[in-house]
Order: C-alpha cells, then structure tokens, then sequence
C-alpha cells in the first residue's frame, strides 16, 4: 500500500485497536466489487421506471439513497443469507391524498413492466416498498410524494397490504434524506482513516477475487488418479 508521508505519519499514530475495526468493517461492509455493482442496479432501475411505455413515464422527480446506503454503511451479507439490501427513495409526482395503495401499485407495475421484460421476475410487491432481486443482493424501492413547505425531501410514504384488506391503509411522514443528512454532518470523515480503510478494501477485495478464481480453477481440475499398486 502506498502513502504519502502526512498519511504514514498519522497512520503510524493508529492504535490496535483502531487497525483491528478498520479490518472488521472491511470485511462487514460492501467492498469496492460490490459497491460499483449496487451504483450500476441503482442508476438501472430509476431509468427503467421512467421509462417511455412505464406507467411512471415523466412522474418520477427524484430517486436517491436512503439508509445504509446514504451513509456508507451497508452491510455487505445478513446473518441468513448471502446477499446484501441497497434501499432507495423514488419521489413521484402525485397528490399526497392518493389512496396508499395507488403508489405501490404503479412502482411494483412500472418495475414489472410486460411479462419477459427483465426485471418481470424479478421483482415482489411488498408492503411499503417492491424488491428487485438480483445475484448477491436485492434493491428495496420506496414510492413517496414530497410534502409542500415542509424541509427539504419530507416525503409521505405509503402502507397498504392487498392479500390483507383487514390491514389498514396508512399514509406516514419521512424524511430517510434528512437523517442521512443529519448523520454525516455529525460524523465528518476523517482523511487518513479514510485513505487507509480505502486501501485495505481493495486489497481485501483483490484476495477474494483471487481465493474465488482459485476454488474455481480447483473444481475445474480433474481428479487425482490413485497411484497403481
């Protein structure tokens, strides 16, 4: 790993312990392979339901980040499986009275699109949001309206569960932008921490690389023949 001498003095001053958890969130968090995958799905899907035949067409105002993914923070694998979770806000332009069902029901059909189109399997309706899934992670898109003269991206998101018409419609109050907002101001980064979790991402990333195309050319090697006797 190279540095420049600022960054090798302050690295220098790191404690174990400090070295010990920038190893652990590289290994817990997305690395470099898995972030540039989740940015490519994302952009995918907000041009995709705005799309010219999406029953979205022209109504989508904004599609960003929330959660762990506004803030670098992702977790790169649940406990229960082997995938990771990008959620993302997509702002329609709809009235903030609209029946909660509506919204949910228009993004789960824009997603969906025709039957064979590429994401028509691929997605599921869930109560606040529709799933895209995809190899090694899935994206959870929210629909929600922007509220008027409130600050900036308070949005209303939608509840509503069809197989259940004993569960009540609600219309609820958000604002996942202000929170990420909010977070990152309270945690500015801090350069040579950064510079150094960078690097051990990547070569972090470069090893799982190599130990995946080793397994690979492994399983492909034939057996050894047993030796005559």
């Amino acid at each position: 790993m190279n540095y420049s001498d600022r960054i090798l003095r302050q690295i220098a001053q790191f404690s174990p312990l400090d070295v010990m958890l920038a190893d652990l969130a590289v290994r817990v968090q997305l690395s470099p392979t898995d972030y540039q995958k989740a940015i490519e799905h994302y952009h995918a899907i907000n041009e995709w339901i705005d799309r010219e035949d999406s029953p979205l067409h022209g109504l989508v105002e904004q599609f960003y980040a929330q959660g762990g993914f506004a803030i670098g923070a992702t977790v790169a694998r649940h406990a229960t499986d082997d995938e990771f979770d990008i959620d993302v806000m997509a702002q329609l332009t709809l009235p903030g009275g609209i029946d909660p069902e509506a919204p949910l029901y228009l993004l789960d059909k824009a997603i969906r699109g025709e039957r064979g189109s590429r994401y028509y399997d691929k997605a599921d309706r869930k109560t606040r949001c529709s799933t895209v899934y995809y190899t090694g992670m899935h994206l959870d898109v929210t629909p929600n309206v922007r509220v008027a003269q409130r600050v900036e991206k308070t949005t209303l998101i939608f509840h509503s569960k069809p197989s259940d018409p004993s569960e009540s419609k609600q219309t609820l109050l958000a604002n996942p932008f202000g929170f990420a907002h909010w977070f990152l101001t309270k945690t500015p980064p801090d350069e040579a921490f950064g510079e150094f979790f960078e690097k051990r991402s990547l070569d972090y990333d470069r090893m799982r690389l190599l130990e995946r195309t080793l397994r690979r050319s492994l399983s492909k090697c034939p057996p050894t023949a047993s030796r005559a006797r």
